[in-house]
């Protein structure tokens, strides 16, 4: 396999058969074909990876610190304790890409195509993910502290143990995603689609949750079923109601204190979470 690099005005040929620990910091490799390559623990800080196709390639261990991987090809590619630190991955596709521990804080993931990666115990911390699709991605114990999430496709995401401190989640779509023990302390959940999501034992202080869809959200043994302007509590030891219209009557037959939380609820869902989490 040939490979071109331009270092400045000089264009040299590279052995594309042996690339294990190459020194290719700085190099041109916009478009190059890479894929199926063996890059691992390659140095390609700073590299011009642009549009690259590295679909399946191995790049564990490599140093990718603030290389340009713009609109690059990374389908399943193996990117295990990478570090990825400032690198620009505006819209690369990394779908089933493996990025376990790898080292994204400070990345540029705008509008990227995560869907089903792995990120299991990822570094993420201040990234942009802006627009990016999550949709089922592996998130467990990642750290999200300060990303940008704005918009971002997290339907069916495994969030659980995740630290999303303070993150920007502003319209995203949460739907059926794992927030079990995640902690969202101060995020920004704002217009967020969390319709079926599992939030059991996660921590929502000082979350914004204003016009948040929660329709049926479980958070410890409680549901919730809410529409704008009531509120059902219900026990999971009873059986789900059919209807959300339900008068103070019936509430009362599911929980004797449903009636006081459907008319505390308004703009208070922050409060309600600890009025219910923490009375038993």
């Amino acid at each position: 396999m040939k490979i071109f690099s331009r270092t400045g005005s000089e264009l040299k040929e590279i052995d594309g058969d042996n690339l294990i620990e190459a020194n290719l910091s700085g190099a041109d490799l916009q478009w190059a074909d890479l894929k199926w390559a063996d890059l691992r623990g390659a140095d390609l800080r700073k590299a011009n990876l642009r549009g690259a196709d590295l679909r399946k390639a191995n790049l564990r261990g490599a140093d990718l610190r603030r290389a340009d991987l713009h609109e690059a090809d990374l389908h399943e590619a193996d990117l295990h304790e990478a570090d990825l630190h400032e690198a620009d991955l505006h819209g690369a596709n990394l779908r089933g890409a493996n990025l376990l521990v790898a080292d994204l804080h400070e990345a540029d993931l705008h509008g990227a195509d995560l869907h089903e990666a792995d990120l299991l115990v990822a570094a993420l911390h201040g990234a942009d993910l802006h627009e990016a699709n999550l949709h089922g991605a592996d998130l467990h114990g990642a750290d999200l502290r300060g990303a940008n999430l704005l918009v971002a496709n997290l339907h069916e995401a495994d969030l659980h143990e995740a630290n999303l401190r303070g993150a920007n989640l502003h319209g995203a779509d949460l739907h059926e995603a794992d927030l079990r023990r995640a902690d969202l302390h101060g995020a920004d959940l704002h217009e967020a689609d969390l319709r079926g999501a599992n939030l059991r034992g996660a921590d929502l202080r000082g979350a914004n949750l204003n016009q948040t869809n929660l329709a049926i959200l479980q958070i410890d043994r409680w549901i919730l079923y809410i529409q704008p302007d009531s509120i059902i509590v219900e026990c999971k030891k009873f059986p789900m109601p059919e209807s959300l219209n339900m008068s103070d009557e019936d509430l009362g037959q599911i929980d004797k204190n449903a009636v006081k939380y459907r008319s505390k609820y308004k703009n208070m869902l922050t409060a309600l979470y600890e009025t219910i989490t923490y009375q038993y």
